[in-house]
């Protein structure tokens, strides 16, 4: 049986979204699958072509090890294309169906189709993945040789030698149940994810994670978070009237009381294997006028050991007005935005990591911390303990702020660690230990990007800090996918659902245009030296993604809009082009923020 998916988790609307995704990670194996085994693969039905239009229920996943088949936990997830309720000319793809679709002509459905296409997600994780299978050894059942299988091969970054398999099959007469190892459960009352490893609790008023348990083995089992908080100070200048915060004796926003789910739309995933995904939407309110007109949606999405969030805001003066509706002017200056995990009391006795602090005790006393973080951020943080260990990370790339760095509050007293900037009372339990994040302060122009990217992780108890660098290292070079069709009669029939390559082929990146990641795939006849670049439109080297030799086959790499040099690349035109010995192509794609 396979998931509908209806979804997951927080944000807000006029600053900062929090959230997570999360790992554990035992140390260093021979095997990928075992040393990268906490990672999820998460696969859109493009790369998956060979399978298109197969009914979702005749698709089983399988490994290879020890010269046998296992069938592995999967799942996959349909997603639909459709608009908004609130705003009807804004459509998007979702993983679950709005009810209010079944009263809509245009639209005239009210369920998935049941069959794999382009914008659905395979997801599995690389700790059940197996062996190469050669093109002879098939799973014991007649009907999947009537068709073709599809190999995907997960290759190491930074070895290309190391690989880990699985494999798609299909058949309507397999019958053996999906295995259920992770244990998903949701507690729809008290908004409760949890699996055999970790237990989060969210907020129903906030949206917002409350509670945090590692369980044992890897952790004590005991709730050590308090709440993620969220301060905002500034003016919101709507015109006809203008609201300050912060400012003025006026309290500073916070999640608590600004900070609210918009008609209770939550969303989860309905029968979930490898994967929760929780959709909410967030809004905003200011005494007594709400923003539901910047109300949007957070998908939140949970793995058996880690999740990301995806969401934001773009506040450009010009789209709030269209949002709005209006013709005046809708500015928003703010002076101050901080994001934030609060632990709570039980986590006196663990320390806190990043790249520049080594080992600061969470006791409730106030501490002295390096508060440098690098631009553009990808900052990560390790609280570690007996109780288990959690690993964030952040990534923004906003830089119209004066001043960025890291905020560290470790005090039992309780209160804010802003200073001047955040008058007004305190949230969550009053107490502060270990309550680290990021500070903003000083915004330069009146338009700021929201749209940030979260990665948290529950690990094993007592981790070194070393291994903060590690887990950001890993997420910063995702392995590679490459994947290959065989037919049971005749060995390898073709690849990647395309034809068998018998040409050379630079095939259009996908997602085009694209804000985060983009994947470019190319096809080889033979084994060649291959170079793959990305140029801008002076043809200028921004950066280049291979220079190595390469087997005949269907190949692809991702690209994360960033330079040869560390830098986020600017919204615009580019080209990518590909040289070979025999051959050479190019091919235009759009990067957009």
């Amino acid at each position: 049986m396979k998931t509908n998916v209806t979804t997951f988790h927080i944000l807000y609307v006029l600053f900062l979204v929090v959230c997570f995704s999360f790992i554990f990670s035992s140390g260093y194996a021979q095997e990928l699958y075992e040393e990268r085994q906490y990672e999820p693969i998460v696969l859109c039905g493009f790369t998956l072509s060979k399978f298109y239009d197969v009914p979702i229920d005749e698709i089983y996943m399988y490994a290879y090890r020890d010269s046998s088949w296992s069938l592995i936990p999967f799942q996959i997830d349909e997603k639909t294309y459709g608009p908004d309720s609130m705003n009807t000319r804004i459509k998007r793809w979702w993983y679950f169906i709005p009810e209010w679709w079944a009263n809509v002509d245009s639209i005239g459905i009210n369920s998935h189709d049941g069959l794999l296409t382009g914008h659905d997600e395979l997801v599995f994780m690389i700790a059940d993945l197996g062996d190469k299978a050669s093109a002879s050894d098939w799973i014991d059942n007649d009907e999947s040789k009537n068709y073709q299988r599809l190999e995907i091969e997960v290759t190491d970054p930074f070895d290309e030698n190391r690989k880990a398999y699985g494999y798609l099959y299909r058949s309507s007469s397999i019958g053996e149940d999906i295995p259920r190892p992770y244990d998903f459960r949701i507690n729809l009352t008290d908004h409760i994810v949890e699996n055999n490893r970790y237990s989060i609790r969210i907020s129903q008023q906030t949206g917002l994670i409350e509670d945090v348990v590692i369980k044992p083995p890897y952790g004590s089992g005991v709730d050590i978070f308090d709440t993620q908080k969220i301060r905002f100070a500034g003016i919101l200048n709507f015109g006809q009237f203008t609201i300050p915060i912060g400012k003025g004796g006026n309290p500073a926003a916070n999640e608590r009381d600004n900070l609210y789910i918009y008609q209770h739309t939550i969303h989860y995933t309905a029968d979930p294997v490898v994967r929760v995904v929780r959709e909410v939407k967030q809004s905003m309110r200011f005494g007594n006028y709400p923003l539901d007109q910047l109300s949007f949606y957070v998908v939140t999405k949970f793995y058996p050991c880690n999740g990301t969030l995806e969401g934001g805001a773009d506040l450009d003066p010009n789209k709030l007005k269209d949002l709005f509706g209006t013709e005046e002017d809708i500015i928003i200056q703010l002076d101050l935005l901080r994001e934030s995990w609060d632990f709570n009391a039980a986590t006196s006795g663990m320390k806190f990591y990043n790249r520049y602090n080594n080992g600061v005790s969470i006791d409730g006393v106030l501490d002295e911390v390096v508060k440098t973080i690098d631009v553009p951020i990808k900052e990560w943080f390790l609280t570690t303990g007996n109780q288990g260990t959690m690993f964030t990370q952040i990534e923004f790339q906003d830089t119209s702020w004066m001043g960025i760095e890291l905020y560290f509050y470790d005090s039992q007293q309780g209160g804010q660690g802003d200073g001047m900037y955040v008058p007004g009372i305190d949230t969550g339990d009053s107490l502060s230990f270990g309550d680290q994040g990021i500070l903003f302060t000083n915004l330069t122009q009146d338009s700021v990007n929201l749209k940030l990217g979260f990665n948290a992780y529950f690990l094993e108890k007592n981790l070194p800090g070393s291994f903060g660098a590690q887990l950001s290292d890993w997420l910063n070079h995702p392995v590679i996918i490459t994947s290959q069709a065989h037919s049971y009669q005749t060995g390898v029939d073709d690849q990647s659902g395309q034809n068998q390559p018998g040409k050379f082929e630079l095939y259009q990146n996908y997602p085009n245009p694209f804000n985060s990641m983009t994947r470019i795939k190319f096809s080889l006849a033979k084994n060649n030296h291959v170079t793959l670049k990305i140029f801008d439109i002076t043809g200028r080297t921004v950066k280049t993604l291979m220079n190595k030799n390469l087997k005949a086959g269907v190949h692809q790499v991702l690209w994360d809009g960033f330079d040869d040099s560390g830098e986020k690349a600017a919204s615009g035109l580019y080209v990518y082009k590909i040289i070979t010995q025999d051959h050479r192509s190019s091919r235009k794609l759009v990067l957009l923020y």
